[in-house]
């Protein structure tokens, strides 16, 4: 009975060490004295058994989280590189209207200044 419970137990923690950081498993454990073919396995408290599904139920919730903020991140950032891109064009469009303004404000007064010398030349 303590031999299968003891197998049952090195099972058990080797689940839970592959699932918990070890922030969280190492404050868990204590040290035994109980051997299993020279393997040293560690020993929980009746009620420490139980954390697992409580731990794990919160790792799911995590993993799930951290992919839709990873999923938001890169539609983020999509959307940051469209912006930028569209913002370049812009500037590249507000550029090109600006010269346009400046040779027709210099055509116009072009234009003032022959029309002024026509009527000043014409009286």
């Amino acid at each position: 009975m303590y031999m299968e419970f003891c197998v049952w137990l090195l099972a058990a923690l080797k689940a839970v060490r592959d699932l918990l950081p070890s922030t969280v498993y190492r404050p868990i454990l204590r040290s035994c004295t109980c051997k299993i073919s020279d393997l040293k396995i560690l020993q929980f408290k009746s009620h420490d058994i139980f954390i697992y599904p409580r731990y794990q139920e919160e790792i799911t919730r995590l993993k799930a989280e951290k992919l839709e903020l990873l999923r938001q991140n890169v539609s983020s950032q999509r959307e940051v590189k469209r912006l930028r891109e569209r913002e370049t064009q812009l500037q590249t469009d507000l550029g090109t209207a600006s010269r346009e303004i400046q040779r027709l404000r210099l055509g116009i007064r072009e234009a003032n200044k022959a029309a002024a010398a026509a009527t000043t030349t014409a009286n």
